[in-house]
C-alpha cells in the first residue's frame, strides 16, 4: 500500500500544505532541506502558521486524505507537525482508503474538491506500467524523476502511485530543486522524467540532452509540438497525457503528430467519461475521429493550464480591475504565461506606463502566485475589440 513508503507520504503532505500556503502567502518558498521540517511543528520557524492557515491546512488534509471517515482529524491541530500528520494519515489509511481527493482551483477561487476512487487511480497506474515498461529494457532498474508535486493527481498516479507498482527497489528522486545541469548529468538510460510542459521547454531551450531509452512524460497542461519533436529527436521514448483532477488520465500519446487513443478503462457517453467505478463530466470540447481517438477542442470553462494548475484568466482581469489605479482590463495566454491589457483610471502620459505596471506587480505579488501573475502588460486608453465589439488578441511588442 502507498501510504507505508513514508517518504513518499511525507512528500505528499508537505506538497499539499505548501501549495495552500502559496495561495494564503504568494511568493513563499520550500524550505531547503526539506528533512528540516520533519519534527518540526507548522507554527514554528521555518513555516510559522498561524492559526487559521493550521486549521485552513488540516481540513484540506484531512478531506485528501479522508481522514474524516477515520474520526481522527481532529488529532491533526493536537499533533501540529509534518512527522504528526504523517503518523495520523497512515494510521486513517489503514482504516480506510478507498478514496483520495484532489482540489483544483483559479487564480482568485476557492478550491474544488474531486473524489477519487483508489481502485481508479491504480487501474490507470497498472496501465501506465505496462506502458513504460514495454521499452524498458530487462537489465534496466527504472528510476522515476519527479518535477511535480505528489499532492496534484498527475504527480500522485506518477510519482507515488507508479514507483509502487513497478517494483519495491524503485527509487523516486524529487529534483525540483535541482539545477538542469545536475539532472542531465545524472540521468540513466531507462530513467522516467515526470514534468509539465513549461519544464520540456526549458529543457530544450538551454541545449539539456537526455540519454536514449529515457522516458519522458509530460501532462498537465498542452505541449509544444516543437518541444516534444526535440526529445524525441534526442531518443526518448515520449508519452504525453491528457486528464484532469476530475477524471485523472483519459488519453495518451506518444507522438505529437497522432491524435490521443483514449484510455482502455474508460468509455465516453455523450459528455461524460465512464469507468466501472467512475463518471465524471468531461472538462474540455473533444473532437472524435473514432471511437477510440480524439484531440482536445478548448476548455469549456474558460480555463488555461500554467503549470499544471488550472488558471482562469478573466478571474485574474477582473481581480486587475479591483485596482484603484485600473479602469478595465483583459488577461490572455500567450505561449506558456499570462499577458494583461490595462486601461488606467485616469489618462496617463506613456511615461508613466512603467511605473504603473510596477506599481501592479508589486500589489499582484500579495494577491496571487508568481506564475499566475501576466509576464508582459500593455496599455491603452480603451481594451481592443473588433468590429464586433468584442474583445481581441493584441500584440506583444
Amino acid at each position: 500500500m502507498w501510504w507505508r513508503d513514508r517518504k513518499q507520504l511525507r512528500r505528499f503532505t508537505l506538497d499539499l500544505v505548501m501549495h495552500r500556503l502559496t495561495i494564503q502567502r504568494p511568493g513563499i518558498t520550500l524550505p531547503s532541506p526539506a528533512n528540516a521540517l520533519l519534527a518540526q511543528r507548522w507554527r514554528d520557524a521555518p513555516l510559522n502558521l498561524d492559526s487559521l492557515e493550521l486549521v485552513e491546512s488540516a481540513t484540506l488534509f484531512a478531506q485528501a486524505l479522508h481522514i474524516t471517515e477515520t474520526g481522527l482529524e481532529d488529532l491533526l491541530l493536537a499533533q501540529p507537525s509534518l512527522n504528526g500528520w504523517v503518523d495520523i494519515a497512515c494510521d486513517s489509511l489503514e482504516q480506510y482508503h478507498d478514496h483520495i481527493s484532489f482540489f483544483s482551483s483559479g487564480s482568485t477561487g476557492e478550491p474544488a474538491r474531486h473524489k477519487q476512487p483508489l481502485t481508479h487511480l491504480l487501474r490507470e497506474a497498472s496501465f501506465l506500467r505496462e506502458c513504460l515498461q514495454r521499452q524498458t529494457a530487462p537489465d534496466q532498474q527504472a528510476r522515476v524523476w519527479s518535477l511535480v508535486p505528489a499532492h496534484h493527481i498527475y504527480g500522485f498516479i506518477f510519482t507515488v502511485l507508479l514507483p509502487d507498482l513497478l517494483g519495491p527497489d524503485t527509487e523516486v528522486i524529487d529534483a525540483r530543486t535541482r539545477l538542469l545541469t545536475s539532472i542531465e548529468r545524472n540521468l540513466k538510460p531507462g530513467d522516467i522524467l515526470v514534468a509539465v510542459p513549461e519544464f520540456w521547454q526549458r529543457w530544450v531551450s538551454t541545449g539539456m540532452r537526455l540519454p536514449p531509452g529515457c522516458k519522458a512524460v509530460t501532462a498537465a497542461g498542452p505541449s509544444n509540438s516543437d518541444t516534444l519533436r526535440q526529445l524525441i529527436n534526442q531518443g526518448a521514448e515520449l508519452l504525453e497525457i491528457y486528464g484532469s483532477s476530475e477524471t485523472a488520465g483519459l488519453g495518451y500519446r506518444r507522438s505529437p503528430e497522432s491524435p490521443l487513443t483514449l484510455m482502455p478503462h474508460w468509455t465516453i457517453e455523450g459528455d461524460t467519461a465512464v469507468s466501472d467505478c467512475l463518471r465524471a463530466d468531461l472538462p474540455d470540447r473533444l473532437e472524435w475521429s473514432d471511437a477510440r481517438h480524439f484531440v482536445v477542442a478548448g476548455r469549456k470553462d474558460k480555463a488555461v493550464q500554467i503549470a499544471g494548475v488550472n488558471v482562469y484568466p478573466d478571474r485574474i482581469a477582473g481581480l486587475i480591475s479591483t485596482h484603484e489605479a485600473v479602469a478595465e482590463a483583459a488577461v490572455r495566454l500567450q505561449g506558456q504565461r499570462l499577458k494583461a491589457f490595462v486601461v488606467p483610471e485616469k489618462d496617463l502620459p506613456d511615461s508613466d506606463f512603467a511605473s504603473l505596471e510596477h506599481s501592479l506587480r508589486r500589489w499582484l505579488s500579495t494577491q496571487l502566485p508568481a506564475g499566475q501573475i501576466p509576464g508582459h502588460f500593455a496599455f491603452g486608453d480603451s481594451l481592443p475589440r473588433n468590429s464586433m465589439n468584442k474583445l481581441s488578441d493584441w500584440l506583444i511588442e
